[in-house]
């Protein structure tokens, strides 16, 4: 059943519909209910703006809005779910835009218009959440790897400007040795027990002769590509429109299931997975390395 109380918009102004889940108690499941109200851009409204795929639209299952049962595809209703979860109470007051409830797909005119304005529904979001879907097992496993290697390009790239900073002093100011020391010391200190990176940095400062082929090779484990895939390989990164709406947000929040990813987190990650492209004779399976560089373009 489709929800019967969509009102007519303004055909030529800058309206659109907003939901408004109502919080349950934590640990109560029951059916999603929500509110739908229409508001003006041109208002500022605060809201939320829910980035997804539609996926099998015969799997089904019911929400409540106004109290009338609609029927949407589960790929929108995890969504909704995994906002209301993550937002809470703060759904009851700030709204969420979903594309396949705030438009009415049956009015052709209306959706016409209403893409028109989709540019700016992602930019003036609060917050665009890019929903990959529901976790999985390994899931844990890939937000705890993604983040191992956010942090293996940051320290990489800070060692490459310890290096470039002391490689200045020593050459314009000889006698400042102690603090060449101190700030390799500093910002070299995270990579001693990792040697590759270290050599790599200094290839991306130095211009040293030394080839990638020769280097130390890249903790990368089976494990690590197995959990990595389990984000990497969904659906989400398939469809075109979701970088769209990404590249338009103020900010982004991507969820998985319960689990969040920061949005610099994967973006580093991307990098680094350029930087160990480098070597391919020294890493087995360049599969989710490549799908990493292709998503995130680096």
């Amino acid at each position: 059943m489709s929800y019967p109380g969509y009102d007519d918009l303004n055909a030529t102004g800058d309206d659109i519909r907003l939901l408004y889940v109502e919080a349950l108690p934590t640990g109560q499941l029951d059916l999603l209910s929500c509110s739908m109200k229409t508001v003006a851009l041109s208002e500022s409204p605060p809201y939320y703006a829910l980035s997804y795929v539609w996926g099998d639209q015969t799997q089904r299952q019911d929400i409540l809005i106004d109290g009338h049962p609609v029927s949407v595809a589960t790929s929108l209703a995890s969504g909704l779910q995994g906002c209301r979860d993550r937002f809470g109470s703060d759904l009851a007051e700030v709204g969420l835009w979903a594309d396949a409830l705030c438009i009415n797909q049956a009015n052709l005119d209306e959706k016409m218009h209403q893409i028109g304005l989709m540019s700016r529904v992602y930019s003036q979001a609060r917050c665009v959440v890019a929903w990959l879907g529901d976790e999985s097992d390994d899931t844990a496993d890939a937000i705890r790897e993604i983040g191992k290697l956010s942090e293996m390009f940051t320290d990489y790239y800070e060692a490459s400007w310890a290096m470039k900073m002391a490689i200045k002093l020593q050459e314009t100011s000889p006698g400042l040795g102690w603090i060449t020391r101190m700030i390799s010391g500093t910002r070299m200190n995270p990579l001693r027990s990792n040697g590759w990176l270290k050599s790599m940095a200094e290839i991306r400062v130095k211009g040293s002769s030394a080839t990638v082929d020769s280097l130390e090779k890249p903790n990368l484990s089976s494990r690590t590509k197995l959990a990595l895939r389990d984000i990497v390989e969904r659906p989400y990164w398939s469809r075109v429109w979701t970088f769209q709406e990404i590249v338009l947000a103020k900010n982004v929040l991507v969820l998985c299931g319960s689990y969040e990813l920061p949005w610099r987190d994967l973006g580093m990650l991307g990098m680094v997975c350029r930087i160990i492209r480098n070597a391919p004779s020294r890493v087995e399976d360049l599969g989710v390395i490549n799908e990493l560089i292709r998503i995130f373009g680096v």
